[in-house]
């Protein structure tokens, strides 16, 4: 089944110091697998050093001007629901999207096979409730924890499973996608919280897909050997103070 499956992800020049390491993880143990990989204002020669690293990515390069480097690190995460989208659109194939900042240690076929029975997998923090009111709304630019209703759901974002078909395609581009620009597009972890309302209407509400909670042996935690999610923003893109204004507003650890 592996010949039906794309990695995506996305990175910028600070962001090199760990998609260097993703990709050769990737390459050392799933060459086979084509690596889409969205480049943000990246130079010709850092891109032909990341082309060195394994042999079968595929770049897509990008420039845009941003205001400072944060507003560039928030796009880079918003962004992957377009490209997720777009690859499934163009590919016809299922499509895994991993942060840049995730290493594999050893082979995951076993994962890559459990996965290919979803339409959609990612690690859920908090499965909430289908009595929820399914109108209710993020307030705009506003992602605080305390925002979130009791009952909601809620999952991570940096490990999305997406299995082709016009129907989950939809679903991305009809619902999650301006559900990020709703909120906004230079707004941090809006597109996590646009995916937990995708997926709280979907498993909850209209209850018509097949949703897989990543199973813990591959979910990037601590104790998961499998896989490793280094959590690279907090140690890249903000300082001290803007790391404790986000952990006292709840979303610091993504």
């Amino acid at each position: 089944m592996k010949n039906n499956i794309a990695i995506l992800s996305t990175t910028n020049e600070p962001y090199i110091q760990f998609t260097e390491k993703c990709l050769s993880s990737f390459n050392k143990f799933h060459p086979e697998i084509p690596f889409y990989l969205f480049c943000v204002n990246i130079s010709d020669e850092k891109i032909g050093y990341l082309k060195s690293l394994h042999s079968n990515v595929h770049t897509i390069r990008h420039s845009q001007d941003f205001e400072k480097q944060s507003q560039e690190a928030v796009f880079c995460s918003t962004i992957r629901f377009n490209l997720l989208s777009d690859m499934l659109s163009g590919l016809k194939k299922n499509v895994m999207w991993f942060d840049a900042d995730i290493e594999i240690n050893q082979e995951i076929d076993e994962f890559f096979n459990i996965l290919t029975d979803y339409d959609f997998a990612a690690r859920i923090k908090s499965i909430g409730s289908k009595e929820l009111d399914s109108n209710w709304q993020y307030p705009e630019n506003v992602v605080e924890l305390s925002s979130y209703p009791v009952g909601y759901l809620r999952s991570n974002a940096a490990m999305i499973w997406c299995r082709y078909s016009q129907k989950n395609i939809n679903i991305i581009r009809e619902e999650v996608i301006p559900e990020v620009e709703r909120i906004g597009r230079f707004t941090w972890m809006s597109e996590q919280n646009a995916l937990n309302k995708m997926l709280h209407n979907h498993i909850h509400v209209k209850e018509d897909i097949d949703f897989l909670d990543i199973p813990k042996k591959f979910n990037g935690l601590a104790d998961c050997d499998a896989i490793t999610h280094v959590k690279g923003p907090k140690k890249c893109y903000f300082s001290e103070s803007e790391l404790n204004e986000m952990e006292s507003r709840g979303f610091a650890s993504k």
